[in-house]
């Protein structure tokens, strides 16, 4: 679940951008995939 999450974001963001490895894309999985472990947590 967290590995399609995170490549969910990374395509999104390379698809947004057009371009990986910004700072924006990884601050955006790092929120979300923090989202889902504590919303997974619970």
């Amino acid at each position: 679940m967290y590995f399609m999450a995170g490549v969910a974001v990374l395509m999104l963001g390379l698809a947004v951008l057009e371009r990986d490895g910004k700072m924006l894309t990884y601050a955006a999985m790092v929120i979300t995939l923090g989202s889902l472990a504590a919303w997974r947590t619970r």
